[in-house]
């Protein structure tokens, strides 16, 4: 009977330890690459970009956000709150303050891309770096249909 009790604490113990040793060799689950991939690109562009308030006599019409593309060129990225200001040219301008009335210098103005009816958003690259825009430019609205381009709403694209 003692031999039994014996061989039973044997045959347990056994089965413990393999199973301790079974459960240190199962393999923990890793995550989709392409998921972690993707959600640190998603991340990295997030804390790059650069958000500015497009403003109508002190009213924020929209919103323009920057996002550097390596050293040497930046993506302009406008979008407007209200349907009715889609009929709004929109130009980069050299400058930095924004005064309501103010003539658009066509000379020195880079245009920007027409906001899309439907997504109520304008996307341009322009080949001047992040750094250059902040503190140097201006985001200028204006009526697309008047002859004369007076700036209409503006973001100041400060440090």
């Amino acid at each position: 009977m003692r031999m039994s009790a014996v061989l039973s604490a044997a045959v347990a113990a056994a089965l413990i330890a393999g199973a301790g040793v079974a459960a240190a060799q199962t393999p923990a689950p890793t995550p989709n690459p392409s998921t972690a991939a993707k959600a640190a690109h998603d991340a990295t562009a997030q804390a790059k970009a650069v958000t500015y308030d497009l403003m109508r006599n002190g009213t924020r019409i929209g919103s323009v956000a920057l996002y550097p593309i390596g050293r040497t060129r930046s993506r302009i990225r406008i979008q407007l709150a209200n349907p009715a200001d889609t009929a709004l040219g929109l130009a980069l301008v050299p400058g930095s303050t924004c005064t309501s009335g103010a003539a658009v210098a066509a000379a020195n103005a880079i245009p920007l891309n027409p906001v899309n009816n439907s997504t109520q958003i304008s996307e341009t690259i322009v080949n001047v770096p992040l750094t250059n825009l902040q503190g140097n430019y201006l985001v200028q609205a204006h009526n697309a249909t008047q002859r004369a381009q007076i700036a209409d709403a503006c973001a100041r694209l400060r440090r």
